[in-house]
């Protein structure tokens, strides 16, 4: 990796933050569900000198907002949670993006109570990984899912002061997965191809095609899967372009690109080429430090590459509050010293898994984070033309398997 090795034999002093550091938490909806803990998380955060929270406000396909789409969960039906947290948040000027799990919408082996839920309005969206009934997500190649999914996002941006919509989910959950009947016929319609035998079958289907063959139908299966996603993701963008430009698209991605491309069909490193994402926070959740750093550095190359903004997204909830210091300093000095300028902050995963250790946000505090720093301005945006982002949208799926 360009300059890695280079900067593990840096001194290892800890360097000034950069002028516009993203000092983030994830905050999960488990701790929306009392009225009571909203002030308290806001003001930890804010004490110890964070500037971003992402706020889980949407987990398994309920709000927790007054949404006049999503059923609103059980757990908060008499107040409006993201309200309240934007609210504290005003008080101590930090930065509110909505996190919202775009395609996982119940894990639960019963089913959701509401009528209005996906899992019981639409089981027709729903896929499953290799059998897992307990675990259902929306199929994204399914344009009402597509729709359904941004119609979601758009409904915060316009009605709440967020400063950005947060992509979690946004992948599927593995290869075994996106075999609902619409995708099904729509892939055999321009392939010929059911691609359920390709998966279920395989041995015949080698015999019946030939290795080559075969393995060109498996690649295009897997492209109609990128591509499904990375349409529902320049939905969103171009959509929020227009109706809420101050409003910042962020995801939350799976560390490596290439495997998250391969085996979840997430290819984060597309949206950041095509322009059509604000900020990518992947998650290094590893306990082994250099894997970490590896990790760091490879979004640091993909976000100096195509001028896209990189938060490393770190585990903090299974390290140690000084290993996490140290990743943070890792960060900084890749900005500072090997000029990584688009390696701009830090997202740490969880308020709720590191509350209740002992001194936890303190020791950070201390260690790395001794100054309040304001929350960046929104970045200026490389702006998908109208014409291009239709294009682009309309082609997602039969383009990406080379048909006319």
């Amino acid at each position: 990796m360009r300059k890695f090795w280079l900067l593990i034999l840096l001194c290892a002093f800890s360097l000034a933050a950069p002028p516009a550091e993203t000092r983030a938490l994830w905050v999960t909806r488990f701790e929306l569900v009392d009225t009571a803990n909203i002030p308290l998380l806001v003001q930890k955060a804010a004490s110890a000198n964070f500037n971003t929270l992402f706020v889980q406000v949407c987990g398994r396909g309920t709000a927790f907002w007054d949404s006049q789409i999503l059923p609103r969960d059980t757990r908060a039906v008499d107040f409006d949670a993201l309200a309240l947290v934007l609210k504290e948040a005003q008080k101590y000027q930090l930065s509110v993006h909505a996190w919202i799990n775009a395609l996982y919408v119940w894990s639960d082996s019963a089913e959701p109570v509401s009528p209005k839920h996906a899992v019981n309005a639409h089981p027709e969206w729903i896929m499953t990984l290799d059998g897992d009934a307990k675990n259902k997500y929306l199929d994204p190649a399914i344009p009402e899912v597509r729709e359904y999914v941004r119609s979601i996002y758009l409904e915060v941006a316009r009605k709440y002061p967020v400063a950005g919509v947060h992509l979690d989910y946004i992948r599927y959950p593995g290869a075994g997965a996106g075999f609902t009947a619409y995708t099904r016929r729509a892939f055999e319609r321009l392939t010929g191809v059911d691609p359920l035998a390709l998966d279920r079958n395989k041995e015949i289907a080698r015999r019946l095609f030939g290795q080559a063959e075969y393995d060109q139908y498996c690649a295009q299966w897997n492209s109609y899967r990128q591509e499904s996603v990375s349409a529902l993701v320049r939905a969103i963008f171009r959509e929020l372009a227009v109706v809420a430009p101050s409003v910042v698209l962020t995801a939350a991605v799976l560390p490596d690109p290439e495997l998250a491309k391969t085996h979840n069909f997430q290819d984060w490193a597309e949206w950041m080429r095509g322009g059509y994402i604000d900020a990518v926070i992947p998650m290094i959740y590893d306990r082994n430090d250099r894997t970490v750093q590896k990790q760091i550095v490879k979004a640091a190359e993909l976000a100096d590459e195509h001028n896209v903004p990189v938060f490393a997204g770190l585990g903090a909830w299974r390290r140690p509050a000084a290993e996490i210091a140290g990743d943070v300093k890792f960060v900084r000095r890749l900005y500072a010293e090997l000029d990584y300028k688009y390696l701009q902050g830090v997202a740490l995963f969880s308020y709720d898994g590191i509350k209740t250790m002992p001194d936890y946000l303190n020791q950070l505090k201390s260690a790395v984070f001794p100054e309040q720093a304001l929350p960046p301005p929104p970045r200026e945006r490389r702006y998908l033309t109208e014409d291009a982002g239709e294009a682009q949208t309309d082609a997602a799926l039969g383009g990406a398997l080379n048909i006319s």
